[in-house]
This record gives C-alpha cells, sequence and structure tokens, in this order.
C-alpha cells in the first residue's frame, strides 16, 4: 500500500509491493514535490523478493532533470540496502522527484521497496579532499566534523618556514569559517558536507586565508598556494594573479622565496611523507624531509635521522 508521511524526513513509501512491467518499460515510481533552494538527499531501500532472479537491472533516482547515475542491484541482496542521491535545487522548483527501475533482461521487477525518504542538507556544500600522507587545505561555511585519520593544522609563516599547529583530529568539530591545512594520516579522502551557512565571505587565521566568497575567489600575486610540483608539495610562490577554488586556502607572506619549507609541530605525524621546499641557515627548529631525506635542525644544526651531523 501506498502511504505518505507528514514529517520533513519521510516523503513517501512503498511498503512490499512486487511490480512486473514489460521489458523495455521501466518502473517509475514518483510524486510531485516543490522544493526551496538547498541541498537535498533522497534515498530508498530495497531487497530481492526471496532471491527472485525478476530484478531491476539498475535504478536512476531523480528531481526533474537532475538524476543520479546509475545505481546496480545485486541477486545478492536479501536484505534490506539503502540507496541514495544527493541533489542540488538552484531556485525554488515544482517537479516530479522519484525512481526509475529498468528491469534485467526477462521484463520483470519483483522486489520490496519502501521508505523513499527526503532530507535537506542546507543551503551550501564543501569539498575536503587530501591524499594518504599529503597536506591539502580546507575551509567550510558551517561547522563539520573532521573525518577518522584526518588531522587539521593551523599555520603561520616565519621568514622562509611555513609553522603548522595542530588544532584538530579525526572526530573533533572544526568551527564554521575556519581556514586550515589538512593532512590524511594513513587515509585518502574525498568527501562533501552540507549544512547552513554560517559564514560568506573570505576569512584569515594566522598566515591562511579560506575562499568562502564565489565572487572574491582571485589570488593576488605575491601569495602562496599549495602545489605538488615535479614531486615536491610545497606552499609556491605566485608570480601571476591566479583563481582559486571555494573550500581551499592560500597563504599570505612578504618573503617573496619562490617556495616556503613546511615545519609541523606534531611529533605523531609521519613528517617524512611531507615536502620540505627549502633548506638553508635560519630553518627554525624541528623535523624536515629535504631531498627526500628526513633531516632535524636543532639550534641550527641539521642532522640526519639517525643523528650524523650534515653539511
Amino acid at each position: 500500500d501506498e502511504h505518505t508521511a507528514s514529517d520533513d524526513t519521510w516523503y513517501v513509501g512503498f511498503w512490499k509491493q512486487n511490480y512486473t512491467v514489460g521489458s523495455s518499460t521501466p518502473l517509475d515510481i514518483h510524486q510531485s514535490v516543490t522544493l526551496p533552494a538547498g541541498f537535498y538527499r533522497v534515498e530508498f531501500d530495497a531487497f530481492n523478493h526471496n532471491g527472485s532472479t525478476h530484478t531491476w537491472k539498475e535504478a536512476q533516482l531523480y528531481f526533474g532533470t537532475t538524476e543520479s547515475s546509475g545505481l546496480p542491484y545485486d541477486d545478492n541482496y536479501k536484505s534490506w540496502r539503502t540507496f541514495g542521491f544527493v541533489f542540488n535545487v538552484a531556485t525554488e522548483t515544482t517537479a516530479n522527484l522519484g525512481a526509475r527501475f529498468t528491469p534485467n533482461g526477462d521484463g520483470d521487477i519483483w522486489e520490496h521497496v519502501d521508505n523513499f525518504r527526503l532530507t535537506y542538507l542546507g543551503d551550501a556544500s564543501a569539498n575536503l579532499t587530501v591524499s594518504d600522507g599529503k597536506l591539502g587545505t580546507f575551509i567550510a561555511p558551517f561547522d563539520i566534523t573532521l573525518p577518522e585519520n584526518v588531522k587539521a593544522y593551523s599555520a603561520d609563516s616565519y621568514g622562509e618556514t611555513v609553522n603548522l599547529t595542530k588544532i584538530a583530529e579525526g572526530g573533533d568539530d572544526i568551527a564554521a569559517g575556519t581556514p586550515v591545512i589538512v593532512y590524511g594520516d594513513g587515509v585518502s579522502v574525498n568527501t562533501n558536507f552540507y549544512g547552513k551557512s554560517k559564514v560568506t565571505k573570505n576569512q584569515t587565521a594566522g598566515a591562511l586565508v579560506g575562499i568562502l566568497d564565489n565572487n572574491n575567489k582571485t589570488i593576488a600575486s605575491g601569495n602562496y598556494v599549495l602545489q605538488t610540483i615535479a614531486g615536491t608539495q610545497a606552499f609556491y610562490l605566485l608570480d601571476v594573479p591566479a583563481m582559486g577554488k571555494l573550500n581551499r586556502c592560500y597563504l599570505t607572506s612578504v618573503v617573496g622565496s619562490s617556495r616556503l619549507a613546511i615545519l609541523i609541530d606534531d611529533d605523531e605525524t609521519a613528517i617524512n611523507a611531507i615536502e620540505a621546499a627549502e633548506e638553508g641557515e635560519g630553518m627554525k627548529d624541528g623535523k624536515y624531509l629535504i631531498d627526500g631525506q628526513i633531516v632535524i635542525v636543532k639550534n641550527g644544526v641539521k642532522y640526519s635521522a639517525n643523528g650524523q651531523i650534515l653539511k
């Protein structure tokens, strides 16, 4: 029986319906709905009817002309599984919200489908991307919880060195509008966060500037951006203005060097995965990676990882 719920999350449900359709006609379950601007997640639960071979090949969740890629089904799904799709509505829109099920060859679909639900996620999104053992930059216009095995650092510039200080790690919260350097500690992450914006303008903290204003993404020459060039990840000087990206940060410095060394105040970090960019006198005490080797600077003297003095 079809039923409709009145709360904000559960939108429409179909409980244990057996569907049979022609081989060329997908089953289409939908309902017209008006959605204000924002990000939404639509989901449904399904399982294969008693291991029947009458399965759907794939499903597509959609709102109007915005649709997911094909969501594949598997004969082995003999318990409830959730399928979902996140989409953005630019302006208030009235359209069909639903799912299309394509038959798996024999023309029949015999499944259990339940709990179609629609969730409002917020008015903004923020992408966090960082590779295992590497650095990235991040800022969000709303509070987020840092993914597991990801560390976050503030950044300050001291001469030709960028000093990173750990302020959070996996499971900790990062406040809206906080520009940070992130580090993948044994994990690579590419995830999107959603929420209601608390901050909409670019934000500065220490030497970092986080980009949140879509109309103010230009990074002036003389600033530094985190890049990997010829295998070396570092903060590189911009000789000409460049267009930045939302939810990313750049670094300000008056030094003018072509690239800046990175010093991390965190003994637990796998420092050998962080590329230090500059050798030379006057380096702060700490651990660096120079030409692929760990270098420890103490009182202006450089040592190898096993304690030998380096020239």
